[in-house]
């Protein structure tokens, strides 16, 4: 867990989220902290310190399930 008073990280662990280029699955680590999402890659039992990404929080809104990917059982939408 991060130390960091003014953004530690609320939890942890592997998702898997779809490419934005190929459309395909990848594993990775995401961080949650108060205010985004934070993924890396995660390869030899070790977690990338390059941040591959991020999806901020604020003014997000949680809506249904998206229906598209049946296979997924919880699945979420960035939208620009």
């Amino acid at each position: 867990m991060d130390t960091d008073k003014k953004n530690p990280v609320l939890r942890e662990g592997f998702l898997v989220k779809r490419g934005h280029i190929v459309h395909n699955w990848k594993a990775r680590w995401f961080m949650l902290t108060p205010d985004k999402l934070l993924y890396y890659k995660y390869e030899g039992g070790k977690r990338d310190s390059c941040q591959r990404g991020k999806i901020l929080l604020k003014d997000s809104v949680i809506t249904c399930p998206f229906l598209e990917y049946e296979n997924r059982p919880v699945s979420f939408q960035e939208h620009k």
